[in-house]
């Protein structure tokens, strides 16, 4: 079993480019629709069955965004197996195939309340316990 960390490799694009692209990808398809279905007598039918592969394929992008928090990290696994970590804060794209599973960096704190014990000669002492873990 493979537990060391690694860097994602695969691709990762600009979040905010990509939606551009994929708005601009969805009035290309409504308009490729709008005039296969005016021109459909005259041999439109291409363009319709152009822009319904282009909703297909637009559809199928928009899973694929992401946004990264400060002290936050994706997992990124591919059909089971682990592929890398992203580390990097912002809005990102990556193949929307991939699982991204969310991890939290933050340090976190246990506080146990302190309880009561006594020593071999019977003096009370006082014990508590402050735990800090990160993953």
């Amino acid at each position: 079993m493979n537990t060391e960390e690694k860097v994602f490799a695969g691709v990762r694009l600009n979040g905010i480019m990509m939606l551009i692209v994929d708005l601009l990808l969805m009035a290309a398809t409504v308009t490729l629709f709008v005039f296969g279905a005016r021109e459909l007598n005259e041999g439109g039918g291409s363009f319709v069955l152009t822009s319904v592969v282009l909703l297909v394929l637009n559809c199928l992008s928009w899973p694929g965004f992401m946004q990264i928090e400060p002290n936050e990290a994706r997992v990124m696994v591919f059909f089971g197996k682990y592929r890398g970590t992203i580390k990097i804060d912002g809005f990102h794209w990556v193949n929307p195939f991939y699982a991204k599973k969310r991890l939290t960096l933050r340090a976190r704190n246990l506080d146990a309340e302190p309880i009561k014990v006594n020593d071999k000669k019977g003096n009370p002492v006082m014990i508590g316990q402050v735990l800090v873990w990160r993953v």
